[in-house]
């Protein structure tokens, strides 16, 4: 029977529907050449546009970037509870190239020098008396217990934190991320993919990777 109908649909066959094949291969073909409506027209080139009939300025772009940066120190300030933590170190050692497993500049050689034990600040918020009161207490057998209320508080701030890191990765590594792609930015290599994460020179570099094409190539 699909044979017999090979004659009315093959190609350069005058048939009753070849007319018909021809107009809509031909509506298919302008359909996908003709443009369609910008999202984004230029009012001032380089410094002023409307996204989707929506009016904005790269200087109110700059203005958000600064305020989620304020937003960040901020909070970070809160995190640290005015201990003035700091960790001295030299210039941050790091080979891009590396694809090894579990490497990333903080397992790098060159770093140990400066870098901090595990669970510095814990151990900072242990010697400091004043902290301690803070977030422990001492029961009737003389055990310390950790609070809940403080300790609450405290992650409370540091996932408003992480809402804003999230925020600057969105608006300093150029182009639109999934959100999957911000909550799962990586320190170190695994075995399927490369960190984010890269020290060069003095600066401290994120890169996302994530296009369209990923789940085709594999890349």
């Amino acid at each position: 029977k699909l044979t017999a109908l090979m004659h009315w649909t093959a190609e350069k066959n005058v048939s009753t529907f070849r007319l018909l094949r021809m107009r809509t291969h031909q509506a298919s073909s302008l359909a996908m050449s003709s443009a369609t409506q910008p999202r984004i027209f230029w009012t001032q080139p380089g410094e002023a546009m409307t996204y989707e009939g929506v009016h904005f300025t790269f200087s109110q772009m700059r203005q958000v970037v600064h305020a989620n940066q304020r937003r960040l120190l901020d909070l970070y300030q809160k995190l640290l509870m005015d201990t003035k933590v700091f960790i001295a170190h030299g210039r941050v050692v790091d080979n891009p190239t590396l694809q090894e497993d579990g490497y990333s500049f903080l397992k790098n050689n060159n770093n140990r020098a400066w870098l901090p034990q595990q669970h510095h600040f814990l151990r900072h918020i242990l010697k400091s008396s004043q902290l301690r009161q803070r977030f422990m207490r001492i029961d009737n057998q003389g055990q310390e217990f950790w609070l809940h209320s403080p300790i609450l508080e405290w992650l409370k701030v540091y996932a408003e934190f992480h809402l804003e890191l999230m925020v600057a990765v969105e608006l300093n590594t150029a182009g639109p991320a999934r959100g999957t792609e911000l909550t799962s930015m990586l320190i170190k290599n695994i075995r399927t993919a490369p960190r984010n994460l890269y020290a060069q020179g003095d600066h401290f570099v994120l890169t996302r990777r994530y296009h369209k094409m990923q789940a085709v190539t594999g890349f």
